[in-house]
């Protein structure tokens, strides 16, 4: 005949249920936090390579429009398109 259960062993079986519940959740945490690590990276990068692109464009504008002009357009100051021009330069 099987021991009848005591309140006890009910707190203990629902506390070791709630101890897995939490490293499972622990678990999918670390898990979507390294995806989002990744993300992170990729998103940078895709930025860079986005201002990178704008940089280029800009830097051929500049051989058919005046500085202020293209600062329009690329809604910029001309301080930053002059200091574009010169680090394409290099």
């Amino acid at each position: 005949m099987r021991k009848k259960k005591t309140v006890t062993d009910h707190i203990l079986e629902a506390n070791r249920s709630i101890m897995a519940a939490q490293e499972e959740l622990r678990k999918e945490v670390e898990k979507q936090g390294k995806i989002i690590d990744s993300h992170s990276k990729e998103i940078a990068e895709l930025q860079d390579k986005v201002i990178e692109m704008r940089d280029n464009a800009i830097v051929l504008e500049l051989r058919h429009l005046p500085g202020k002009a293209v600062a329009e357009k690329y809604n910029l100051t001309p301080g930053r398109i002059s200091q574009i021009k010169k680090e394409k330069k290099n």
